[in-house]
């Protein structure tokens, strides 16, 4: 996790970003977590999903007011079950058919509509706030510290594995 310090220095903008480098920076960010691979591509497809169907304002939204504040018991049932949904890699032909084609390039996104999505993608998936929160600060890092470009590349060698 990175120091929140540098993170409150460099908040969020609304500097635009194409989606395709949105979803290679959440790549990179669950690698850098050592987030399960079948786990983050599905935390990917959502994303694709849910941008599909969500109003980017109600993303932003989701970014200033996450809408969870703690987990309990059921939360942990539920990603317990969840767990293993996610296990299964998605198959190469699925995402071409979600992302392929630079279908994804045409749509742009703040920064905090990024993370917006992201959050809104992970809570689907039933993960943990507490993930949700360390996954936030990741890409938060990233978005700060890496080119696009190089998250551009990294969502492009997902597509292709």
């Amino acid at each position: 996790m990175r120091s929140v310090e540098v993170l409150e220095e460099n908040p969020l903008t609304d500097g635009e970003l194409d989606f395709e480098e949105v979803l290679g920076y959440v790549i990179t960010a669950s690698a850098n977590l050592g987030i399960a691979e079948g786990h983050w591509q599905h935390l990917v497809k959502e994303m694709v999903l849910i941008a599909e169907k969500t109003a980017s304002v109600i993303a932003e939204e989701t970014y200033f007011n996450p809408g969870y504040v703690k987990d309990g018991l059921m939360s942990l049932s539920k990603w317990t079950v969840a767990k293993a949904k996610l296990a299964q890699p998605i198959a190469r032909s699925e995402k071409l058919a979600l992302m392929g084609n630079d279908r994804l390039s045409r749509v742009v996104v703040t920064e905090r509509q990024a993370v917006g999505y992201m959050m809104l993608a992970a809570k689907n998936l039933n993960f943990l706030h507490e993930q949700i929160k360390v996954l936030e600060m990741e890409v938060h890092y990233l978005l700060i510290s890496m080119e696009p470009e190089e998250a551009h590349d990294t969502f492009l060698d997902f597509l292709e594995e």
